[in-house]
């Protein structure tokens, strides 16, 4: 006995389906932007002795703020 296997047909599709998606925004820094920003805070006080981790919250919370408006 023998099978007979019916070739598949495949229906014609809509081929022109586009669709945009926007990049994602980041919603945080990255280390490295931070990193930037805290030094350049000690840089503007003349390489004055400070609170780094003043300095990075301060960077965090500017950066947020622009990543978020």
């Amino acid at each position: 006995m023998t099978h007979r296997h019916k070739k598949l047909e495949i229906s014609p599709v809509a081929t022109d389906l586009r669709v945009e998606i926007a990049p994602a925004q980041p919603t945080e820094p990255t280390q490295e932007e931070v990193a930037k920003l805290a030094y350049s805070y000690y840089v503007a006080r003349g390489y004055q002795p400070g609170n780094p981790a003043e300095d990075w919250f301060r960077a965090v919370t500017e950066l947020r703020s622009r990543l978020n408006p």
